[in-house]
Protein backbone atom coordinates (compact mmCIF):
# COMPACT_ATOMS: atom_id res chain seq x y z
CA UNK A 1 0.00 0.00 0.00
CA UNK A 2 1.46 3.56 -0.86
CA UNK A 3 0.36 7.13 0.22
CA UNK A 4 -1.74 6.23 3.06
CA UNK A 5 -2.74 7.95 5.97
CA UNK A 6 -1.42 5.87 9.31
CA UNK A 7 -5.46 6.01 10.53
CA UNK A 8 -6.19 4.20 7.05
CA UNK A 9 -3.73 1.87 7.33
CA UNK A 10 -4.86 0.68 10.96
CA UNK A 11 -8.31 0.26 9.67
CA UNK A 12 -7.29 -1.61 6.97
CA UNK A 13 -4.98 -3.76 9.04
CA UNK A 14 -7.43 -4.16 10.94
CA UNK A 15 -10.13 -5.14 8.44
CA UNK A 16 -7.75 -7.55 7.10
CA UNK A 17 -7.23 -9.61 10.10
CA UNK A 18 -11.19 -9.62 10.90
CA UNK A 19 -12.00 -11.24 7.08
CA UNK A 20 -12.81 -14.92 6.80
CA UNK A 21 -10.80 -16.97 4.13
CA UNK A 22 -10.79 -17.80 1.57
CA UNK A 23 -12.43 -14.93 0.03
CA UNK A 24 -14.14 -15.78 -3.92
CA UNK A 25 -13.19 -12.68 -5.92
CA UNK A 26 -14.28 -13.55 -9.31
CA UNK A 27 -14.68 -17.43 -11.17
CA UNK A 28 -10.71 -17.12 -11.55
CA UNK A 29 -9.95 -15.60 -8.69
CA UNK A 30 -9.74 -16.59 -4.99
CA UNK A 31 -7.93 -14.92 -2.05
CA UNK A 32 -6.85 -17.58 0.56
CA UNK A 33 -4.74 -15.41 2.99
CA UNK A 34 -3.59 -11.76 2.84
CA UNK A 35 -0.49 -10.51 4.43
CA UNK A 36 0.03 -7.13 5.46
CA UNK A 37 3.64 -6.65 4.38
CA UNK A 38 4.30 -2.72 3.94
CA UNK A 39 2.77 0.93 4.82
CA UNK A 40 4.29 3.36 2.55
CA UNK A 41 3.81 7.46 3.94
CA UNK A 42 2.53 10.53 1.89
CA UNK A 43 6.20 11.42 3.17
CA UNK A 44 7.73 8.64 0.88
CA UNK A 45 8.65 6.50 3.88
CA UNK A 46 7.82 2.42 3.72
CA UNK A 47 7.53 0.85 6.73
CA UNK A 48 7.54 -2.89 7.05
CA UNK A 49 4.89 -4.68 9.62
CA UNK A 50 6.26 -7.29 12.35
CA UNK A 51 8.46 -9.84 11.64
CA UNK A 52 8.72 -8.15 8.08
CA UNK A 53 11.76 -6.29 6.62
CA UNK A 54 13.48 -5.00 3.64
CA UNK A 55 16.80 -6.53 2.23
CA UNK A 56 19.71 -5.30 3.05
CA UNK A 57 20.44 -4.04 -0.61
CA UNK A 58 17.19 -1.44 -0.74
CA UNK A 59 18.40 -0.33 2.69
CA UNK A 60 21.42 0.51 0.99
CA UNK A 61 19.96 1.77 -2.06
CA UNK A 62 16.83 4.07 -0.67
CA UNK A 63 18.50 5.15 2.23
CA UNK A 64 17.78 3.83 6.11
CA UNK A 65 15.07 5.43 8.13
CA UNK A 66 16.52 3.35 10.99
CA UNK A 67 19.29 0.98 11.74
CA UNK A 68 20.10 -1.64 9.40
CA UNK A 69 20.41 -4.45 12.06
CA UNK A 70 20.59 -8.56 11.33
CA UNK A 71 20.98 -7.99 7.61
CA UNK A 72 17.62 -5.60 7.27
CA UNK A 73 16.52 -2.44 8.37
CA UNK A 74 12.40 -1.75 9.17
CA UNK A 75 12.13 1.51 7.37
CA UNK A 76 13.46 3.14 3.66
CA UNK A 77 13.29 7.01 2.44
CA UNK A 78 11.85 5.92 -0.91
CA UNK A 79 8.92 4.33 -2.49
CA UNK A 80 10.01 1.49 -4.61
CA UNK A 81 9.01 1.73 -7.89
CA UNK A 82 8.86 -2.12 -9.29
CA UNK A 83 9.27 -3.52 -5.86
CA UNK A 84 9.54 -6.12 -4.52
CA UNK A 85 8.25 -4.90 -1.00
CA UNK A 86 8.65 -6.04 2.38
CA UNK A 87 9.81 -9.71 2.91
CA UNK A 88 9.59 -11.93 5.89
CA UNK A 89 12.76 -11.81 8.11
CA UNK A 90 13.99 -15.25 7.79
CA UNK A 91 13.95 -14.82 3.69
CA UNK A 92 16.48 -11.79 3.96
CA UNK A 93 20.15 -12.79 3.10
CA UNK A 94 22.88 -11.56 4.45
CA UNK A 95 24.28 -8.21 4.26
CA UNK A 96 27.55 -7.86 1.67
CA UNK A 97 30.65 -7.07 3.65
CA UNK A 98 31.48 -3.09 3.54
CA UNK A 99 33.72 -1.53 2.29
CA UNK A 100 35.47 0.46 5.57
CA UNK A 101 35.35 3.98 5.73
CA UNK A 102 39.16 5.49 6.10
CA UNK A 103 39.65 7.23 9.32
CA UNK A 104 40.41 10.47 9.38
CA UNK A 105 44.10 11.33 10.95
CA UNK A 106 44.04 12.41 14.63
CA UNK A 107 46.80 12.91 17.26
CA UNK A 108 44.70 10.46 19.23
CA UNK A 109 43.07 7.45 18.23
CA UNK A 110 40.84 4.38 19.65
CA UNK A 111 41.52 0.98 19.21
CA UNK A 112 38.84 -1.13 17.55
CA UNK A 113 37.52 -3.66 19.29
CA UNK A 114 37.12 -6.00 15.45
CA UNK A 115 39.23 -6.40 13.12
CA UNK A 116 37.91 -4.08 9.90
CA UNK A 117 37.47 -5.90 6.81
CA UNK A 118 39.56 -4.90 3.64
CA UNK A 119 37.95 -3.46 0.57
CA UNK A 120 37.83 -5.15 -2.58
CA UNK A 121 40.50 -3.87 -4.89
CA UNK A 122 39.96 -4.01 -8.86
CA UNK A 123 43.12 -4.26 -10.89
CA UNK A 124 42.55 -2.26 -14.45
CA UNK A 125 45.64 -3.16 -16.92
CA UNK A 126 45.10 -0.28 -18.99
CA UNK A 127 47.21 1.46 -22.09
CA UNK A 128 47.30 4.15 -24.73
CA UNK A 129 49.47 4.32 -28.11
CA UNK A 130 51.37 7.13 -28.81
CA UNK A 131 52.83 8.26 -32.33
CA UNK A 132 56.43 8.14 -31.68
CA UNK A 133 59.24 6.09 -32.54
CA UNK A 134 60.44 3.34 -30.08
CA UNK A 135 63.54 3.55 -28.49
CA UNK A 136 64.12 0.58 -25.87
CA UNK A 137 65.86 2.92 -23.60
CA UNK A 138 62.34 4.19 -22.93
CA UNK A 139 62.09 1.16 -19.96
CA UNK A 140 64.87 2.49 -18.38
CA UNK A 141 62.93 3.06 -14.99
CA UNK A 142 65.26 6.58 -14.95
CA UNK A 143 64.93 7.55 -18.46
CA UNK A 144 62.66 10.84 -18.38
CA UNK A 145 60.40 9.98 -20.61
CA UNK A 146 59.00 6.86 -18.79
CA UNK A 147 59.31 9.34 -15.16
CA UNK A 148 57.28 11.85 -16.76
CA UNK A 149 54.29 9.03 -18.22
CA UNK A 150 54.92 7.33 -14.82
CA UNK A 151 54.25 10.14 -12.80
CA UNK A 152 51.90 11.61 -14.56
CA UNK A 153 49.35 8.19 -14.55
CA UNK A 154 49.41 8.67 -11.19
CA UNK A 155 48.37 12.43 -10.61
CA UNK A 156 45.47 11.79 -13.18
CA UNK A 157 44.31 8.72 -12.05
CA UNK A 158 44.61 9.42 -8.68
CA UNK A 159 42.51 12.93 -9.30
CA UNK A 160 39.69 11.16 -11.87
CA UNK A 161 38.97 8.04 -9.53
CA UNK A 162 37.65 7.54 -6.65
CA UNK A 163 38.65 4.52 -4.31
CA UNK A 164 42.23 4.81 -6.59
CA UNK A 165 44.91 2.84 -4.42
CA UNK A 166 48.29 3.06 -6.91
CA UNK A 167 48.73 3.02 -10.10
CA UNK A 168 52.20 2.37 -11.98
CA UNK A 169 53.55 2.53 -15.68
CA UNK A 170 54.63 -1.00 -16.32
CA UNK A 171 56.37 -0.27 -19.50
CA UNK A 172 56.68 0.88 -23.22
CA UNK A 173 56.74 -1.26 -25.83
CA UNK A 174 56.85 -1.10 -29.91
CA UNK A 175 53.64 -0.30 -32.42
CA UNK A 176 54.42 2.83 -32.26
CA UNK A 177 55.11 3.34 -28.88
CA UNK A 178 52.38 1.85 -26.39
CA UNK A 179 52.33 2.41 -22.65
CA UNK A 180 51.18 -0.35 -20.95
CA UNK A 181 50.11 0.93 -17.20
CA UNK A 182 48.16 -0.77 -14.28
CA UNK A 183 45.56 1.13 -11.65
CA UNK A 184 44.55 -0.38 -8.51
CA UNK A 185 41.40 0.69 -6.99
CA UNK A 186 38.37 -0.02 -4.81
CA UNK A 187 35.46 1.62 -7.55
CA UNK A 188 35.99 0.52 -11.02
CA UNK A 189 33.70 3.36 -13.02
CA UNK A 190 33.70 3.26 -16.11
CA UNK A 191 32.36 7.13 -17.15
CA UNK A 192 36.30 7.56 -13.96
CA UNK A 193 37.62 5.89 -16.59
CA UNK A 194 37.24 7.53 -19.39
CA UNK A 195 37.70 10.47 -17.79
CA UNK A 196 41.05 9.90 -17.01
CA UNK A 197 41.77 8.84 -20.21
CA UNK A 198 40.53 12.25 -21.78
CA UNK A 199 42.45 13.83 -19.20
CA UNK A 200 45.69 11.78 -20.15
CA UNK A 201 45.60 12.96 -23.79
CA UNK A 202 45.06 16.69 -22.61
CA UNK A 203 47.28 16.66 -20.31
CA UNK A 204 50.20 14.69 -22.28
CA UNK A 205 48.96 14.21 -25.46
CA UNK A 206 50.58 17.16 -26.91
CA UNK A 207 54.21 16.63 -25.86
CA UNK A 208 53.92 12.36 -26.62
CA UNK A 209 51.52 12.33 -29.20
CA UNK A 210 48.53 10.60 -27.98
CA UNK A 211 45.89 10.99 -30.53
CA UNK A 212 41.94 10.06 -30.28
CA UNK A 213 41.02 8.21 -33.62
CA UNK A 214 36.91 7.69 -32.75
CA UNK A 215 35.96 11.20 -30.64
CA UNK A 216 32.80 11.60 -28.66
CA UNK A 217 30.74 9.00 -29.16
CA UNK A 218 27.49 9.77 -27.24
CA UNK A 219 28.46 6.04 -25.43
CA UNK A 220 31.82 5.27 -25.56
CA UNK A 221 33.11 8.41 -25.54
CA UNK A 222 36.56 8.34 -27.44
CA UNK A 223 39.61 6.18 -28.13
CA UNK A 224 42.14 4.82 -30.21
CA UNK A 225 42.32 2.69 -32.80
CA UNK A 226 41.89 -1.10 -31.84
CA UNK A 227 41.00 0.03 -28.05
CA UNK A 228 38.17 -1.81 -26.55
CA UNK A 229 36.23 0.24 -24.25
CA UNK A 230 33.91 -0.91 -22.03
CA UNK A 231 30.39 1.67 -20.79
CA UNK A 232 27.81 1.35 -18.37
CA UNK A 233 23.58 0.98 -19.85
CA UNK A 234 20.97 3.75 -19.71
CA UNK A 235 19.88 4.14 -16.00
CA UNK A 236 17.02 2.19 -16.10
CA UNK A 237 19.16 -0.53 -17.63
CA UNK A 238 21.91 -3.29 -15.64
CA UNK A 239 25.25 -4.44 -17.21
CA UNK A 240 27.57 -2.98 -19.63
CA UNK A 241 28.23 -2.60 -23.08
CA UNK A 242 31.84 -3.29 -24.72
CA UNK A 243 33.38 -1.89 -28.16
CA UNK A 244 36.46 -1.85 -30.14
CA UNK A 245 37.24 1.25 -31.50
CA UNK A 246 37.67 1.16 -35.63
CA UNK A 247 40.28 2.77 -37.96
CA UNK A 248 36.94 4.50 -39.67
CA UNK A 249 37.12 6.35 -36.29
CA UNK A 250 33.55 4.87 -35.08
CA UNK A 251 32.96 2.26 -32.22
CA UNK A 252 32.12 -1.41 -33.33
CA UNK A 253 29.81 -2.61 -30.78
CA UNK A 254 31.47 -6.58 -29.18
CA UNK A 255 29.18 -7.24 -26.82
CA UNK A 256 25.75 -5.70 -25.11
CA UNK A 257 24.20 -7.24 -22.05
CA UNK A 258 22.45 -4.16 -21.00
CA UNK A 259 19.28 -5.66 -19.54
CA UNK A 260 15.87 -3.35 -18.66
CA UNK A 261 15.70 -2.96 -14.67
CA UNK A 262 12.25 -3.74 -14.93
CA UNK A 263 12.83 -6.85 -16.85
CA UNK A 264 15.86 -7.92 -14.43
CA UNK A 265 13.19 -7.37 -11.59
CA UNK A 266 10.76 -9.60 -12.96
CA UNK A 267 13.62 -12.64 -13.55
CA UNK A 268 14.43 -12.53 -9.91
CA UNK A 269 10.95 -12.65 -8.74
CA UNK A 270 10.08 -15.26 -11.61
CA UNK A 271 13.09 -17.42 -9.49
CA UNK A 272 11.05 -17.67 -6.44
CA UNK A 273 7.64 -17.77 -7.72
CA UNK A 274 4.77 -20.35 -6.73
CA UNK A 275 1.89 -20.92 -8.16
CA UNK A 276 -0.28 -18.65 -6.19
CA UNK A 277 1.64 -16.16 -7.67
CA UNK A 278 1.18 -16.60 -11.11
CA UNK A 279 -2.04 -14.76 -11.97
CA UNK A 280 -0.31 -11.01 -10.70
CA UNK A 281 3.27 -11.81 -11.92
CA UNK A 282 1.82 -12.93 -15.67
CA UNK A 283 -0.49 -9.77 -16.04
CA UNK A 284 2.48 -7.73 -14.73
CA UNK A 285 5.12 -9.69 -17.32
CA UNK A 286 2.49 -9.46 -20.15
CA UNK A 287 2.45 -5.43 -19.72
CA UNK A 288 5.81 -4.52 -18.66
CA UNK A 289 6.71 -6.29 -22.69
CA UNK A 290 3.81 -4.06 -23.89
CA UNK A 291 4.94 -0.84 -22.63
CA UNK A 292 8.56 -1.39 -23.47
CA UNK A 293 8.16 -3.55 -26.28
CA UNK A 294 10.20 -1.16 -28.70
CA UNK A 295 13.46 -1.47 -26.17
CA UNK A 296 12.94 -5.18 -25.57
CA UNK A 297 12.77 -6.58 -29.03
CA UNK A 298 16.33 -4.31 -29.36
CA UNK A 299 17.59 -5.85 -27.05
CA UNK A 300 19.14 -9.70 -27.44
CA UNK A 301 20.37 -9.45 -23.50
CA UNK A 302 16.54 -8.20 -22.42
CA UNK A 303 15.09 -11.06 -24.52
CA UNK A 304 17.46 -13.73 -23.40
CA UNK A 305 16.29 -12.75 -19.90
CA UNK A 306 12.44 -12.76 -20.90
CA UNK A 307 13.28 -16.63 -22.64
CA UNK A 308 14.97 -17.06 -18.73
CA UNK A 309 11.75 -15.41 -17.28
CA UNK A 310 9.22 -17.49 -19.14
CA UNK A 311 11.17 -20.70 -18.48
CA UNK A 312 10.85 -20.36 -14.72
CA UNK A 313 6.82 -19.50 -15.44
CA UNK A 314 6.92 -23.18 -17.41
CA UNK A 315 8.39 -25.10 -14.18
CA UNK A 316 5.90 -23.67 -12.02
CA UNK A 317 3.26 -25.17 -14.41
CA UNK A 318 4.33 -28.81 -13.96
CA UNK A 319 2.36 -28.43 -10.13
CA UNK A 320 0.00 -25.20 -11.03
CA UNK A 321 -2.76 -26.22 -13.39
CA UNK A 322 -2.12 -23.02 -16.44
CA UNK A 323 -5.84 -21.80 -17.09
CA UNK A 324 -7.26 -18.97 -20.34
CA UNK A 325 -6.51 -16.23 -18.81
CA UNK A 326 -2.51 -17.38 -17.41
CA UNK A 327 -1.99 -19.25 -21.12
CA UNK A 328 -3.23 -15.76 -22.80
CA UNK A 329 -0.64 -13.56 -20.68
CA UNK A 330 2.27 -16.07 -21.03
CA UNK A 331 1.25 -16.40 -25.24
CA UNK A 332 1.48 -12.30 -25.41
CA UNK A 333 4.37 -11.83 -23.83
CA UNK A 334 5.85 -14.69 -25.56
CA UNK A 335 4.46 -13.19 -28.77
CA UNK A 336 6.29 -10.00 -28.41
CA UNK A 337 9.89 -11.69 -28.81
CA UNK A 338 8.86 -13.70 -32.09
CA UNK A 339 7.72 -10.19 -33.45
CA UNK A 340 9.27 -8.88 -36.43
CA UNK A 341 11.15 -6.24 -34.83
CA UNK A 342 13.23 -8.61 -32.94
CA UNK A 343 14.13 -10.98 -35.75
CA UNK A 344 17.54 -8.78 -35.69
CA UNK A 345 18.23 -9.66 -31.99
CA UNK A 346 17.26 -13.37 -32.60
CA UNK A 347 20.32 -13.42 -35.24
CA UNK A 348 22.93 -12.05 -33.31
CA UNK A 349 21.67 -14.20 -30.08
CA UNK A 350 21.84 -17.65 -32.41
CA UNK A 351 25.32 -16.78 -33.78
CA UNK A 352 26.17 -17.53 -30.58
CA UNK A 353 26.79 -21.34 -30.99
CA UNK A 354 27.24 -21.62 -27.18
CA UNK A 355 23.90 -20.85 -26.35
CA UNK A 356 20.31 -22.21 -27.11
CA UNK A 357 18.14 -19.13 -26.68
CA UNK A 358 16.00 -20.08 -29.13
CA UNK A 359 15.62 -23.96 -28.57
CA UNK A 360 15.23 -22.86 -24.88
CA UNK A 361 12.41 -20.66 -25.57
CA UNK A 362 10.18 -22.95 -28.02
CA UNK A 363 10.65 -25.63 -24.92
CA UNK A 364 8.65 -23.28 -22.70
CA UNK A 365 6.03 -22.94 -24.44
CA UNK A 366 6.42 -26.84 -24.96
CA UNK A 367 6.30 -27.51 -21.06
CA UNK A 368 3.61 -25.09 -20.53
CA UNK A 369 1.31 -26.44 -22.86
CA UNK A 370 1.47 -29.83 -21.02
CA UNK A 371 -0.31 -28.52 -18.04
CA UNK A 372 -3.27 -26.42 -19.06
CA UNK A 373 -6.15 -27.00 -17.23
CA UNK A 374 -8.77 -29.91 -18.34
CA UNK A 375 -11.45 -27.91 -20.24
CA UNK A 376 -11.47 -26.45 -23.65
CA UNK A 377 -10.28 -23.64 -25.20
CA UNK A 378 -9.13 -21.48 -28.14
CA UNK A 379 -6.73 -18.20 -27.53
CA UNK A 380 -5.53 -15.77 -30.55
CA UNK A 381 -3.36 -13.33 -29.83
CA UNK A 382 -1.78 -11.04 -32.80
CA UNK A 383 1.25 -13.78 -33.63
CA UNK A 384 0.47 -16.82 -31.68
CA UNK A 385 -3.02 -18.91 -31.88
CA UNK A 386 -2.98 -21.85 -28.92
CA UNK A 387 -6.41 -24.65 -30.04
CA UNK A 388 -6.90 -26.89 -26.82
CA UNK A 389 -9.85 -29.52 -28.33
CA UNK A 390 -11.16 -33.07 -28.19
CA UNK A 391 -10.48 -35.26 -30.83
CA UNK A 392 -13.43 -38.38 -32.05
CA UNK A 393 -11.79 -41.61 -32.39
CA UNK A 394 -14.17 -42.90 -35.29
CA UNK A 395 -13.66 -40.55 -37.63
CA UNK A 396 -10.91 -38.76 -39.28
CA UNK A 397 -10.27 -35.20 -37.53
CA UNK A 398 -9.83 -32.01 -39.44
CA UNK A 399 -8.36 -29.01 -37.85
CA UNK A 400 -8.30 -25.52 -39.80
CA UNK A 401 -5.86 -23.19 -38.32
CA UNK A 402 -6.54 -19.60 -39.33
CA UNK A 403 -7.01 -21.01 -42.79
CA UNK A 404 -3.53 -21.19 -43.38
CA UNK A 405 -2.65 -24.62 -41.66
CA UNK A 406 -4.93 -27.66 -41.75
CA UNK A 407 -4.17 -30.69 -39.90
CA UNK A 408 -5.52 -34.08 -40.04
CA UNK A 409 -5.72 -36.63 -38.07
CA UNK A 410 -6.71 -40.52 -38.56
CA UNK A 411 -9.28 -42.07 -36.38
CA UNK A 412 -6.76 -44.83 -36.01
CA UNK A 413 -4.46 -42.95 -34.04
CA UNK A 414 -6.97 -40.35 -32.00
CA UNK A 415 -6.54 -42.71 -28.74
CA UNK A 416 -6.79 -39.70 -26.45
CA UNK A 417 -9.17 -37.11 -25.48
CA UNK A 418 -7.93 -34.07 -26.41
CA UNK A 419 -4.95 -32.18 -27.85
CA UNK A 420 -3.13 -28.82 -28.10
CA UNK A 421 -1.95 -27.29 -30.90
CA UNK A 422 -0.03 -23.94 -31.06
CA UNK A 423 0.51 -21.92 -34.22
CA UNK A 424 3.23 -19.60 -34.76
CA UNK A 425 2.51 -16.79 -37.16
CA UNK A 426 6.54 -15.72 -37.20
CA UNK A 427 8.46 -18.14 -35.52
CA UNK A 428 11.06 -18.02 -38.27
CA UNK A 429 11.63 -14.55 -36.95
CA UNK A 430 13.50 -17.01 -33.64
CA UNK A 431 14.26 -20.32 -35.28
CA UNK A 432 17.95 -20.06 -37.15
CA UNK A 433 17.68 -22.12 -40.46
CA UNK A 434 20.19 -24.57 -39.14
CA UNK A 435 20.77 -28.15 -40.02
CA UNK A 436 23.78 -30.75 -39.48
CA UNK A 437 25.96 -28.61 -42.54
CA UNK A 438 25.06 -25.15 -40.23
CA UNK A 439 23.83 -23.81 -43.97
CA UNK A 440 21.77 -20.64 -43.80
CA UNK A 441 20.44 -20.43 -47.66
CA UNK A 442 17.28 -22.01 -46.65
CA UNK A 443 13.68 -20.12 -45.40
CA UNK A 444 11.47 -21.40 -43.41
CA UNK A 445 8.34 -20.59 -45.85
CA UNK A 446 5.16 -21.62 -43.88
CA UNK A 447 3.90 -21.13 -40.10
CA UNK A 448 5.44 -23.41 -37.49
CA UNK A 449 2.77 -25.48 -35.86
CA UNK A 450 3.55 -26.94 -32.45
CA UNK A 451 1.85 -30.19 -31.02
CA UNK A 452 2.80 -33.88 -29.83
CA UNK A 453 0.81 -35.90 -32.62
CA UNK A 454 1.60 -39.38 -34.03
CA UNK A 455 1.21 -39.83 -37.67
CA UNK A 456 -0.77 -36.67 -38.22
CA UNK A 457 -0.69 -34.71 -41.86
CA UNK A 458 -0.44 -30.95 -41.90
CA UNK A 459 -1.35 -29.09 -45.08
CA UNK A 460 0.48 -25.64 -44.89
CA UNK A 461 0.23 -22.23 -47.33
CA UNK A 462 3.64 -21.64 -48.56
CA UNK A 463 4.34 -17.58 -47.72
CA UNK A 464 6.58 -16.92 -51.13
CA UNK A 465 6.20 -18.91 -54.32
CA UNK A 466 8.84 -18.12 -55.77
CA UNK A 467 10.91 -20.48 -53.31
CA UNK A 468 11.33 -24.22 -54.74
CA UNK A 469 12.51 -27.61 -53.03
CA UNK A 470 10.31 -27.92 -49.99
CA UNK A 471 11.12 -30.42 -47.50
CA UNK A 472 8.94 -31.29 -44.41
CA UNK A 473 10.99 -30.81 -40.85
CA UNK A 474 10.51 -30.61 -37.65
CA UNK A 475 12.54 -28.67 -34.87
CA UNK A 476 15.07 -31.50 -33.31
CA UNK A 477 16.49 -30.23 -29.58
CA UNK A 478 18.83 -33.14 -29.58
CA UNK A 479 20.72 -31.50 -32.85
CA UNK A 480 24.73 -29.41 -32.44
CA UNK A 481 24.94 -31.12 -29.04
CA UNK A 482 21.67 -29.56 -27.35
CA UNK A 483 21.60 -26.48 -29.61
CA UNK A 484 18.87 -27.89 -31.82
CA UNK A 485 18.00 -27.77 -35.84
CA UNK A 486 15.45 -29.09 -38.42
CA UNK A 487 15.34 -32.30 -39.11
CA UNK A 488 13.45 -34.12 -41.93
CA UNK A 489 13.82 -38.01 -39.84
CA UNK A 490 10.41 -39.65 -39.84
CA UNK A 491 8.78 -36.92 -42.59
CA UNK A 492 7.73 -37.30 -46.13
CA UNK A 493 6.26 -34.83 -48.30
CA UNK A 494 3.44 -36.30 -50.11
CA UNK A 495 2.60 -33.39 -52.35
CA UNK A 496 2.56 -29.73 -53.63
CA UNK A 497 0.14 -28.05 -55.33
CA UNK A 498 -1.50 -24.77 -56.06
CA UNK A 499 0.86 -22.94 -53.28
CA UNK A 500 -0.32 -25.44 -50.70
CA UNK A 501 2.31 -28.39 -49.51
CA UNK A 502 1.84 -31.26 -47.08
CA UNK A 503 3.97 -33.18 -44.86
CA UNK A 504 3.28 -36.10 -43.17
CA UNK A 505 4.97 -37.14 -39.72
CA UNK A 506 5.19 -40.04 -38.08
CA UNK A 507 6.50 -38.82 -34.95
CA UNK A 508 5.84 -39.32 -30.95
CA UNK A 509 7.88 -37.98 -28.78
CA UNK A 510 8.99 -35.71 -26.27
CA UNK A 511 9.89 -32.51 -28.83
CA UNK A 512 7.00 -30.63 -30.26
CA UNK A 513 6.45 -31.66 -33.74
CA UNK A 514 7.80 -28.02 -35.77
CA UNK A 515 7.17 -28.01 -39.63
CA UNK A 516 7.93 -25.98 -42.23
CA UNK A 517 8.06 -26.84 -45.95
CA UNK A 518 10.78 -24.79 -46.81
CA UNK A 519 14.67 -26.52 -46.60
CA UNK A 520 15.64 -27.50 -49.46
CA UNK A 521 16.51 -31.26 -50.16
CA UNK A 522 20.32 -30.82 -50.69
CA UNK A 523 20.21 -29.33 -47.12
CA UNK A 524 18.69 -32.31 -45.63
CA UNK A 525 20.12 -33.60 -42.26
Amino acid sequence: MTDISATLIDVLRASVTGLTYPVLISNVLNVTDVNFTTACYPNSTCRCEDQYGWSCEQCLSYGSCDNITDDSCGCIKSIPPYGPFCQPITNLTACPTPSPTPAPTTKQSTASSTTPTNPSKNTLNLQFTMAITFDSNFNDENNAMFKDIDQTIKVIYKRNMRGFISAKLNRLKSGSVIADFTVITTIADNVEIAKAKEDIVSTIGEKYQIRFTCLNNTIFGSGQVNEIVVADCKLDEVGQKTAICQENGHFSVRENNCVLKEIENLFFLSQVLVGTGLPVFLERLRNSTFNLLGRIVASPATISTIVNILKNVANVSRSTPINKPLMKNFLETAGVLTSHGAKASWDDLNTNLNKNISSAFLGTVETISNFLTDDFFDIETSRIILNKTTVNNSINNFFNLNSSVLIDIPASEASFNSITIITFDSLDNVLPVRNSLNNSVNTINGKVVNGTIKNVTFSFDVLNETLANPQCVFWNFNLFDGLGGWDDKGCELPSKKNGTVTCHCNHLTSYSILMSPSIPAVLRV
